[in-house]
């Protein structure tokens, strides 16, 4: 039977030929990788191998970077929830002291930051640390899992003292961190 205008034939094929047409040129996308799991309490310890005094034009110098413990431990409880994570960061020895360690730490500060698509995690804590008569802390781990269950990376920091400026910066390496 010939095609012919009137015929029901050519809607039905203008519709097939505008279906097959939209397949033709679509890509299968990959689906989106899962996030590795950074949930759970994590102990560990960082060095740092870095620290700058930052002078103030007006304040006493401080030096807080005399009084800062090169190896520190830390303790991090994280929940994690798709790519987004919080918690909580313990600061058990944070500086030299001839009181010995404080019964809890220095502070538990809150957490938070997120996991990069290559499985990094950036988390930021900050908060006053105890027993320093005002200094605040502002910290910024930057981890990956290798193997799942031990963490590795690099810590950065900054100190203040009642004022807005930083009084001590200082960057490290996590050397262990297993949950």
């Amino acid at each position: 039977m010939p095609w012919r205008l009137g015929s029901t034939r050519w809607p039905i094929a203008i519709v097939l030929a505008l279906l097959l047409s939209a397949c033709g040129d679509a890509t299968p996308t990959s689906p989106a990788p899962v996030p590795p799991d950074y949930s759970g309490m994590w102990i560990g310890g960082f060095e740092i191998t870095s620290c700058t005094d930052v002078e103030v034009p007006g304040l006493i110098q401080l030096g807080l970077c005399g009084g800062l413990r090169r190896s520190q431990s830390y303790r991090l409880t994280l929940m994690q929830s798709g790519t987004a994570v919080t918690g909580s960061y313990v600061l058990s020895e944070y500086f030299s002291c001839a009181c010995g360690s404080l019964p809890g730490g220095y502070g538990t500060f809150d957490v938070s930051g997120v996991i990069a698509s290559d499985g990094t995690l950036t988390i930021t804590a900050q908060g006053t640390v105890h027993a320093t008569g005002g200094v605040t802390a502002l910290e910024t781990f930057t981890l990956k899992q290798s193997p799942a269950s031990t963490l590795t990376g690099t810590v950065s920091g900054h100190l203040k003292f009642s004022a807005p400026d930083d009084r001590s910066v200082f960057s490290g390496v996590v050397t262990s961190g297993s949950r």
